[in-house]
């Protein structure tokens, strides 16, 4: 069977990855899971816990940029999803 039939008729879809968004810790303002990028760690935050001033205070402490890479919307993913979306964006993780 040629490449041309199989293709028309199994059309393959493609696959969309959901851009990678990265954001400095101090200007968090939407819920959702983060992957720290200095340590790798897992961060849920969700709606109604951005008023605090904390996040700030962090990045004002050290030199170093703290940044999280945003992977989903939704802070309630599973952490096998947490991984599998880390991975995929090729993000190092310690969770």
């Amino acid at each position: 069977m040629s490449t041309a039939v199989a293709t028309a008729n199994f059309p393959v879809e493609p696959q969309v990855k959901t851009a990678r968004v990265v954001v400095p810790l101090d200007a968090l303002d939407e819920p959702g899971t983060y992957i720290c990028n200095w340590s790798g760690h897992l961060l849920r935050i969700p709606e109604g816990n951005l008023d605090d001033s904390r996040f700030a205070i962090l990045s004002d402490a050290d030199a170093r940029p703290w940044t999280l890479t945003k992977i989903s919307g939704d802070p309630h993913i599973s952490q096998f999803q947490a991984k599998t979306l880390a991975s995929s964006f090729g993000l190092n993780v310690n969770f």
